[in-house]
């Protein structure tokens, strides 16, 4: 129904209640607005929350889903971890048990060569205590035979002449088996028998050989005990020529008490004279 202006404005002036209701409508006019607009934004707020819930259900789902999917990735991880841990132990027990048992078995391989070895020393060791046993023996018999010789040579000849010794012990010796090289002249480079004489000429009596050793032979009709500290360095002197360290012997009618002790503690065989009777 449709109103006139007319008849609005007769209600108006007539009838104080519509003017009142009137009023009233005409004033909350802006804030039916006003609400109806904060209603739509209200809806829009409720939406846009809704929107972001629906994210953030969305953001958490997927978080969870990550998560599982990590946990899941870490367990296979340390199952994965664990088992080639387990692996590895077993590898290295293996490794270890080889190696133990190689150990032993090159220390038990050890043990027998090592006793095999010391059972061959101890043969040869042995076998050389027998050889020179009997080289001791030879040597004793060989010098009861050179003092026998000896002996008879000086109740023979007396006092001779060291030349005509010599060469009486020379044809001697080559009867027992020595190699007889004769008188021997060796050059003194490097000062050892005298510092101040370097390059002097020193001579050696007689030089003989046998089993591979060598002799040297000092025939004096007199030794005293300078004598005997000069053929010890004679003695270096020729070692370090020929390089072989000689045996020394000393034969002379006539040696000094003091010269006869020099040569013994020497390791020099001294073979003289005694005037009780015993011979050289």
């Amino acid at each position: 129904m449709s109103l006139s202006k007319e008849e609005l404005l007769r209600w108006l002036e007539e009838d104080e209640r519509f003017r009142q209701r009137l009023a009233v409508l005409i004033m909350e006019a802006p804030m039916l607005r006003e609400l109806r607009a904060l209603a739509e934004q209200v809806a829009k707020n409720t939406e846009a929350v809704r929107a972001l819930q629906e994210q953030v259900a969305a953001l958490r789902e997927e978080a969870n889903r990550r998560f599982e999917a990590h946990e899941n990735e870490m367990r296979r991880l340390r199952e994965d971890f664990n088992k080639q841990m387990i692996a590895l132990r077993k590898e290295f027990q293996d490794e270890m048990r080889a190696l133990r048992e190689d150990f032993n078995r090159r220390l038990e391989e050890h043990q027998k060569e090592m006793t095999a070895l010391r059972e061959d020393f101890n043969k040869r060791f042995e076998e050389h205590a027998k050889e020179m046993a009997a080289l001791r023996e030879d040597f004793n018999r060989l010098s009861k035979r050179v003092e026998v010789r000896l002996s008879a040579l000086g109740r023979r000849w007396g006092l001779m002449s060291e030349e005509a010794f010599r060469a009486a012990m020379e044809g001697m010796l080559e009867e027992f088996g020595f190699k007889v090289m004769g008188r021997l002249t060796l050059r003194d480079e490097w000062g050892i028998v005298d510092p101040e004489e370097p390059g002097a000429l020193y001579e050696y009596d007689l030089c003989i050989a046998k089993d591979g050793r060598e002799w040297v032979v000092e025939v004096k009709a007199h030794v005293s005990w300078e004598d005997v500290a000069i053929l010890k360095r004679k003695a270096r002197l020729y070692e370090r020529c020929r390089g072989v360290r000689p045996l020394v012997a000393i034969i002379s009618p006539f040696v000094d008490e003091e010269a006869k002790r020099k040569a013994e503690r020497a390791g020099f065989k001294v073979f003289t004279y005694e005037e009780e009777g015993e011979g050289f």
